[in-house]
C-alpha cells in the first residue's frame, strides 16, 4: 500500500487485508471480504472498456466524500496495479492535474502500476478529454 497523497493511498487485497492504517476502503476487485471500516466494492474487469459513467464518477464521488469527512481512503484492486491507479488518476484529474501529471505522481509513489491502456480511454472518454 502507499499514499498517493497524504490521505489517500492505492493497493492491492491483501494490503486491505490486513489492518491498513485508512477509515474507508473502495474495492474494484472480484474479492469480497468483511470490513470493519467505510467499506464499498464497485467491481469492474482489468484491461476491459468500461462504461465510464457508470463507475468513474461513483468511485470518485466515495473518494471525495470520505476525504472531505477527514478519513484515510485506500483504493485497491487484486493487484494494485491497473484499475486501482485508473482510480486514482481519476481523482487527481478531478482536483486538477491532468491525466499525465496524475499518472507520474501515483507512478512516483507507487512504482509497479502499469494502467491498462482500455481503461485509461474509459477514463479519457468520461471526462471527453482528446484520445
Amino acid at each position: 500500500m502507499d499514499f498517493i497523497l497524504s490521505r489517500l493511498a492505492l493497493g492491492n487485497v491483501r494490503d486491505a487485508q490486513a489492518d491498513p492504517p485508512v477509515d474507508a476502503i473502495l474495492n474494484l476487485s472480484e474479492y469480497h471480504y468483511p470490513s470493519n471500516r467505510i467499506y464499498r466494492n464497485l467491481y469492474f474487469p482489468d484491461g476491459v472498456y468500461i462504461q465510464p459513467l457508470l463507475l468513474i464518477g461513483e468511485c470518485t464521488e466515495f473518494i471525495r466524500d470520505q476525504l472531505r469527512q477527514g478519513r484515510r481512503v485506500l483504493v485497491h484492486c487484486a493487484e494494485g496495479i491497473s484499475r486501482s491507479c485508473v482510480i486514482g488518476t481519476a481523482y487527481l484529474y478531478e482536483c486538477g492535474m491532468s491525466v499525465d501529471e496524475a499518472v507520474t505522481l501515483i507512478r512516483s509513489k507507487r512504482p509497479i502500476v502499469n494502467p491498462a491502456p482500455s481503461l485509461l480511454q474509459a477514463l479519457r472518454d468520461y471526462y471527453r478529454l482528446p484520445k
